[in-house]
């Protein structure tokens, strides 16, 4: 992942709705959860509300954007 090359550090969770997504990641992209990065396999809304996100500007935020 190219973010990991640039935030070494960074803690990232990469979500997706269908599991065959994160399988091809792991599979093409050499992606596997360790320390900084975990693979979750549910909806995106649904996992940031369930994480205090709420509103579209904390989506955007959460995925990095400045509003």
């Amino acid at each position: 992942m190219a973010i990991r090359h640039h935030f070494p550090k960074a803690a990232i969770d990469a979500v997706d709705i269908d599991a065959e997504a994160l399988d091809l990641a792991q599979c093409f992209f050499e992606t596997q959860e360790d320390a900084h990065l975990m693979l979750h396999n549910e909806d995106g809304v649904k996992f940031l509300t369930k994480h205090g996100v709420t509103s579209q500007v904390g989506y955007t935020r959460s995925l990095g954007f400045r509003v």
